[in-house]
């Protein structure tokens, strides 16, 4: 998995796949991605809140392979991740919280 060196906005998705896919002994790297480097690639994803990853056929004129195994293995180290609610080490504890908290009509 090549991260690319650019200005991008490390957010959730992002740390989520970086851990689970170190996790699962994926290896990670970051590195510059020149337009000359498009042709070696295996394929290439787009990602952000809503997807852990969304296929990219062509950046410039450069055609990419759509990479399905790529984008299963993202989407499901996506889903690896045990969600938590902030200040709640554990999703019990978060379930805890809510079922404790009283109920508004």
């Amino acid at each position: 998995m090549v991260w690319p060196e650019a200005d991008v906005l490390g957010g959730i998705t992002m740390g989520i796949l970086r851990r689970q896919l170190h996790r699962i002994g994926i290896p990670q790297r970051t590195r510059p991605v020149t337009p000359a480097d498009l042709p070696a690639l295996a394929g290439a994803v787009v990602m952000n809140s809503w997807t852990p990853g969304v296929a990219v056929t062509r950046i410039g004129s450069t055609p990419l392979p759509e990479a399905p195994s790529f984008l299963d293995i993202l989407h499901r180290a996506y889903q690896a991740e045990t969600p938590t609610v902030p200040g709640n080490p554990t999703p019990a504890a978060a379930l805890r919280r809510w079922c404790a908290a009283p109920y508004h009509r």
